[in-house]
């Protein structure tokens, strides 16, 4: 199912530029990759905000097998992931089927691993971890091109006092064809132990180097995870910070909210990388749960 928020004339409103992904968090819906809109919108719009259901497709009419995502892409192609099968289906904005792309193996078009599909303009790109690459199609079905991609295994004979990213996962593509997603930064003691490892917004540019553009609230904070002998366990119902990012890589945030008070307010925070340095606003929101 899709959702979008109703157009402005529905609504009984004057049109407006606001177009966006929408993610609900606890109760409240954020426009995330808006298009055209102010950076910070008045807070009474956030209320605003509802889910219409605006097309449909039927798991069984379709015969999906296990599917984990369904990614909207810029002209509003739906394309829906099937990891078990390991294919994508890719639809058109009506709901038409339009191709059935990949499958086992190792050649072009083919996935050892099905990661998450990302958007360069018209194009999707296919992450596949298992081969260190990246699959460029056309919204069509075309395969375009593979391209290798660095993902940052764990560095086991690191140096003492060094650090090192692992774990890197491709969440966006900028504008110079750069990946953005979210890795873990280990650090090493002098004595050659791994002493502590933080999750880090990075920036991986075509000819692999990484840059950390953000270092995001981390996991291990008491308000979100509990550790017991040495491992991290998130507290159950808690809302956890994550960072989300606009397709186009322009920008991405992440939302914290402290659950141990009866305080509503979420406080958002807004990134931009620009020209190696990041831009960065703080919004708050007290929410009417």
């Amino acid at each position: 199912m899709i959702f979008r928020r109703p157009s402005p004339a529905a609504r009984g409103q004057n049109p407006g530029s606001v177009r966006g992904l929408l993610a609900l968090i606890g109760g409240a819906s954020f426009c995330l990759a808006c298009t055209g809109a102010p950076d910070d919108p008045a807070q009474s719009e956030a209320g605003e905000w509802e889910l219409v259901e605006d097309l449909r497709l039927d798991a069984n009419a379709e015969d999906f097998s296990v599917v984990r995502w369904v990614f909207v892409g810029p002209q509003s192609e739906i394309v829906v992931h099937e990891p078990q099968d390991v294919r994508l289906r890719l639809y058109d904005s009506t709901g038409s089927l339009v191709a059935t792309i990949g499958r086992m193996g190792e050649g072009p078009g083919e996935f050892r691993h099905l990661g998450p599909v990302l958007w360069a303009a018209d194009t999707l790109i296919v992450v596949d971890a298992r081969l260190s690459r990246t699959t460029y199609w056309l919204p069509d079905g075309t395969l375009v091109r593979t391209e290798p991609m660095r993902f940052f295994e764990p560095n086991w004979d690191a140096e003492g006092g060094s650090s090192f990213f692992h774990t890197f996962g491709p969440q966006a593509v900028d504008d110079s064809g750069a990946m953005l997603g979210v890795a873990y930064r280990t650090s090493v003691s002098t004595t050659g132990t791994w002493e502590s490892s933080a999750q880090v917004v990075l920036r991986v540019g075509r000819d692999g180097e990484p840059g950390v553009l953000a270092v995001p609230p981390q996991t291990d904070d008491e308000r979100w995870g509990v550790t017991v002998s040495g491992v991290t366990n998130p507290v159950p119902f808690a809302f956890q910070p994550w960072p989300e990012f606009a397709p186009d890589g322009s920008r991405f945030l992440f939302a914290t909210t402290d659950q141990s008070t009866l305080d509503g307010t979420i406080s958002l925070t807004m990134i931009r990388p620009s020209g190696g340095r990041a831009e960065i606003r703080i919004v708050s929101w007290l929410l009417n749960l």
